[in-house]
């Protein structure tokens, strides 16, 4: 019970932060990389920093992943560019700051009054279709039912086993090995804050639908595509979002979580292996077509046999 909730305020205390924040701490190699040591003891994961190397007040903005490590020669999973020495840049330039200065990355995005950061699809819920239990049998859920619980707060339906033997909501004995719940609790708090830090960036409630599909079209095709991954059901989402690669199969059911998230409907053919791995994102009654991490949103297609309206 005390890790259930952890999840919860370790998410909503990032969404409530802002996406570039400043460290003081000291640079560690990393075999031939590096890890940034915070004052407290903590390296730095998933996160931006502002770092002033040389004690100047001017910092450089580096990006780390979920390991700790630096960025380098790269995009950002919010689709910024860094350098070789792990620094962002826009058209090539390095972007610094200046104590006390402010940055057109770290302004953050005015949302609508009573716009919660720490649930940013709450007031989506009715109007999106994300309420909670589905009356209906669905696999259509932003990743699974408890990072969807997590982003609406509807968190009568978050359930998470613990390690060893319990009983689900609705009465099916569960054992969950030490492992596989670590596992769970790594993978639900991953993909929560992803989608925290990707819907506070973004004016979502404000968008067109063409504009929300062209946010999925830029997440997916800042990824890796990789033919032999094997994310297996539960994962995909994981090795898109957060791993930064995946299959076809990967790719298809991620874009199904992203357009939920973002209130379009679609639908894929991974479920069917002799039909590929394709996707279908709605946009203003239209069809679009989508495979790995290629959405194409030049022209509609015609015939979309797969797609569930």
């Amino acid at each position: 019970m005390k890790k259930r909730y952890a999840v919860v305020l370790t998410a909503a205390a990032l969404a409530l932060g802002t996406s570039f924040s400043a460290f003081a701490g000291q640079w560690e190699p990393a075999g031939d990389n590096w890890k940034y040591k915070s004052d407290d003891g903590t390296y730095l994961t998933r996160t931006w920093a502002w770092i002033d190397d040389d004690n100047d007040g001017v910092s450089e903005c580096y990006y780390f992943n979920p390991s700790g490590y630096l960025l380098r020669n790269t995009k950002s999973p919010d689709a910024y560019t860094v350098n070789e020495n792990g620094q962002w840049v826009v058209d090539g330039v390095v972007q610094t700051k200046r104590a006390g200065e402010e940055t057109a990355a770290s302004t953050e995005v005015q949302h609508s009054e009573g716009f919660d950061p720490a649930h940013p699809l709450a007031g989506k819920i009715d109007e999106w279709d994300l309420r909670l239990p589905y009356p209906y049998v669905t696999l259509h859920y932003v990743c699974n039912e408890n990072v969807q619980a997590l982003l609406t707060n509807q968190m009568d339906s978050y359930f998470l086993p613990p390690a060893g033997e319990s009983i689900s909501p609705n009465g099916t004995h569960l054992y969950i090995s030490e492992e596989v719940y670590e596992e769970n609790v790594e993978h639900t708090q991953s993909l929560y804050n992803w989608f925290c830090q990707w819907l506070n960036s973004i004016d979502f409630e404000n968008m067109s639908e063409m504009d929300r599909a062209r946010e999925i079209q830029k997440v997916l095709d800042n990824t890796g595509y990789d033919l032999y991954n094997e994310g297996g059901d539960g994962q995909r989402e994981y090795s898109i979002l957060i791993k930064g690669y995946g299959s076809d199969a990967d790719y298809a059911i991620t874009a199904l979580s992203l357009a939920k998230a973002l209130g379009l409907k679609a639908e894929t053919t991974a479920y069917n292996i002799d039909e590929g791995s394709r996707y279908y994102i709605q946009v203003d009654g239209e069809v679009y077509f989508g495979q790995n991490r290629r959405l194409y949103l030049e022209a509609p297609i015609k015939n979309h046999p797969y797609f569930i309206n």
